[in-house]
């Protein structure tokens, strides 16, 4: 029997409260399920010294992450590679790089391959016929002689391929592709497990310049706003036949115009199929950097594809060129402000919509839970409407209360502690929001030492909401840029949410069983529900506290039923993120099994 002391109790309770107050409910609840998951009833056995250890304990490095993660993946592969499945013929082109030691190392990534139902078309590109007949049959590996020279060919265009090809799919390799062993099975035990798909991708592993350097690549599934910007689906795809034969290629378009390729394939298609495995490495060279950017020329016609009327404008500095999306007409917006005693901050979020907002067909909106003293007078001098709400706080009932008073097309929920930074944050968004596809659109919060506090949400399988990459500087090029480029996501905070009246009504607004937390979540979950994207923009920033008031009515109480009532509400939450990869934990941390076993503790890198 475990005997806890009132100190230890003590000890537990101060510094829950200061992981709620530092990183929030969510942190805190994940963090907290993970502990007692791994040390069950020990966790109130350490000393109140030895407190420290239980936030280090299963933290290791991200090379030392990614190590045990593939030898732990491994062991997945090795147990399924007995699976028996149906044998979907797939066809290889690929394209030879300008070394002739990385051609032939891809060449025979694909003679490994466990699985052995393909078949190989090489392009002829940068070496005759002769040549690459020779490279093959002077390779030391003998099994280099499977290889049919008759599918060597000068023009391995993709209209051509429709014609050539035997298989059922299209496997489209790049110069300077390595395929990991199993990558070919696991795409066909996909096929056999009735993924519906026209086009595949998958995570990589990219290895840099000094070879010391390895990176893996963990992508989202299928985020259109994101492809506007980088080919984060790499070079190695699958196309279906029947899609192949659904669009029209022009016979130049070979494996060369890479980019047009993908492009003329990814708009002509919703179903595009993520596979969140590793199945290829990525050798570093010159002409595809990582990030893999598109240039001026490939953004314009990916916005063209998607039909969006934007311009692109240079910034100097910037690794990539701003999407300027056109402002149709400039609607009316409505900005609904829940506050309570916090005069200080509120009066500097309304002097900030007043001067530093380049908008400017608005209303301010404030609902007000009780304030007194300074606040309630502050309050009293503004010009603009104040709703009293007199009952506990419920911040979704409060926004809904002030939307029936709203008469704008367009609804910005925001919190009292926000500030603007730049001027054209709201036409940012709403230009955005405009988009035919888009529910909602998030800003990038900043902490007053210009640190990130919000740059898009995520979920785990177990429901927790959190803020990836919280505390990083404001423009870290952390996973891949991830803070700096518009893409989509499960959800937004409610601290600085714009959507439509129209949207608001299809959905009911707020549901009001979410009173402090998990509202905002519900929200975004309800707008997707209905096929819509929510977006984050990295080009709309404001200050924000972190949810000043909120945290002050969440100082003693924890609301656990938010949480209970969301996932009961949302049982999907269990297949993941899409817009997160499955094999991360909290906060990018790679999923590992076990990682808490004393032998793979460590400091933080």
């Amino acid at each position: 029997m475990v005997k806890i002391s009132l100190t230890q109790l003590k000890y537990l309770y101060t510094e829950s409260l200061k992981i709620i107050h530092e990183f929030g409910i969510k942190y805190y609840f994940n963090f907290g399920l993970n502990q007692l998951k791994t040390q069950k009833l020990n966790l109130f056995c350490f000393k109140e010294n030895n407190y420290e250890e239980l936030e280090h304990n299963i933290i290791l490095n991200s090379k030392e992450q990614y190590v045990f993660w593939k030898e732990n993946k491994q062991l997945q592969h090795d147990d399924i590679i007995n699976y028996s499945h149906k044998s979907s013929k797939i066809t290889i082109m690929l394209n030879p790089n300008e070394s002739k030691d990385i051609f032939i190392r891809s060449v025979k990534s694909i003679l490994n391959q466990s699985y052995s139902n393909w078949e190989l078309f090489i392009g002829e590109k940068l070496y005759s016929k002769k040549e690459i007949e020779q490279l093959l049959s002077t390779s030391e590996d003998s099994f280099f002689k499977k290889i049919s020279l008759s599918k060597i060919s000068d023009n391995l265009s993709l209209y051509r391929m429709k014609i050539m090809m035997t298989g059922d799919f299209l496997c489209v390799v790049e110069k300077n592709i390595i395929l990991e062993n199993n990558a070919l099975f696991l795409v066909s035990k996909s096929i056999d497990d009735k993924i519906d798909f026209d086009l595949l991708y998958s995570d990589e592993e990219i290895i840099f310049e000094d070879k010391n350097k390895i990176q893996p690549f963990f992508k989202p599934n299928w985020s259109p706003y994101l492809f506007l910007q980088v080919n984060y689906v790499g070079n190695f795809f699958i196309v279906s036949k029947k899609f192949l034969h659904q669009v029209n290629f022009l016979d130049t378009m070979d494996l060369k115009n890479m980019e047009d390729v993908l492009q003329n394939l990814c708009y002509k298609t919703n179903h595009i199929f993520h596979l969140s495995e590793i199945l290829f490495t990525s050798l570093y060279d010159k002409s595809r950097d990582f990030h893999p950017f598109f240039d001026r020329e490939n953004m314009l016609l990916n916005l063209e594809n998607k039909k969006i009327k934007s311009n692109i404008e240079e910034i100097n500095g910037n690794k990539i060129p701003k999407i300027d999306f056109e402002l149709v007409n400039e609607p009316k917006v409505s900005i609904i402000i829940p506050t309570k005693n916090n005069h200080r901050l509120l009066s500097a979020c309304i002097r900030s919509l007043e001067y530093n907002t380049n908008y400017e067909n608005l209303e301010i909106i404030i609902i007000d839970n009780n304030s007194n003293g300074r606040t309630k007078s502050y309050l009293s001098s503004l010009p603009y409407e104040v709703i009293l709400f007199e009952k506990e706080f419920n911040f979704s009932q409060m926004n809904n209360i002030a939307l029936e008073k709203s008469t704008g097309e367009y609804v910005l929920f925001l919190n009292d502690d926000t500030e603007s930074i730049e001027p054209n944050w709201l036409l940012e968004m709403i230009s955005i929001c405009q988009q035919n596809d888009v529910g909602a659109v998030g800003a990038k919060l900043l902490y007053n030492n210009n640190t990130i506090q919000h740059a898009g949400m995520a979920h785990l399988k177990n429901g927790f909401f959190f803020h990836p990459l919280q505390k990083l500087p404001s423009n870290d090029d952390v996973q891949f840029d991830t803070l700096n480029l518009i893409r989509e996501c499960s959800s937004v905070t409610g601290a600085c949410l714009l959507t439509t009246r129209k949207i608001l009504s299809d959905i009911k607004n707020y549901d009001e069983i979410f009173d402090v937390y998990y509202g905002d979540s519900d929200l975004c979950f309800k707008i997707r529900d209905l096929g819509y994207s929510i977006i984050f923009t990295p080009n709309a920033i404001l200050r924000h506290d972190g949810s000043t008031t909120i945290r002050k009515q969440s100082k003693i109480f924890i609301p656990t039923e938010n949480f209970y009532d969301f996932v009961a509400k949302w049982p999907l939450v269990k297949n993941g993120d899409p817009y997160y990869n499955s094999n991360f934990s909290y906060n990018y941390d790679l999923d590992i099994p076990n990682v808490s076993k004393p032998n793979l503790r460590t400091k933080k890198e």
